[in-house]
């Protein structure tokens, strides 16, 4: 943050920072370009549209772990996948999404990570 208050990429702290120095009101605040105003709609946008999908994925990946439905080499494979924003996990969840079946969702990734695994 520079002195007139702005700021490059702003996180949850910075939030949290300005709001108690503001005596929890919001501030207005100007942001650079392309950013959104810290009242609150950036925080809403990265929790809409940026996080949840790899928070999902991460979620499922867990879970198909605990059930048994993964290896540990498939587990390493989609965390990997997912931090590089593999479109096709992308695609799955948003199959998933739309169909709400679980047990394709779960066939899809592992063949994922099965072929991922092959071509590394």
């Amino acid at each position: 943050m520079d002195k007139r208050g702005l700021v490059t990429v702003p996180s949850r702290e910075v939030y949290s920072t300005r709001l108690q120095s503001a005596g929890g009101k919001r501030m207005p605040s100007d942001m650079s370009a392309g950013a959104a105003e810290l009242d609150g709609s950036f925080v809403n946008q990265l929790t809409t549209t940026v996080w949840p999908k790899s928070r999902m994925l991460f979620a499922i990946v867990s879970k198909m772990s605990k059930e048994g439905a993964l290896n540990e080499v498939q587990r390493g494979v989609l965390k990997d996948l997912i931090l590089e924003q593999d479109t096709r996990l992308m695609n799955s969840l948003a199959i998933y999404e739309q169909s709400g079946d679980r047990d394709k969702l779960y066939h899809s990734m592992r063949d994922i990570a099965n072929q991922a695994h092959l071509n590394r």
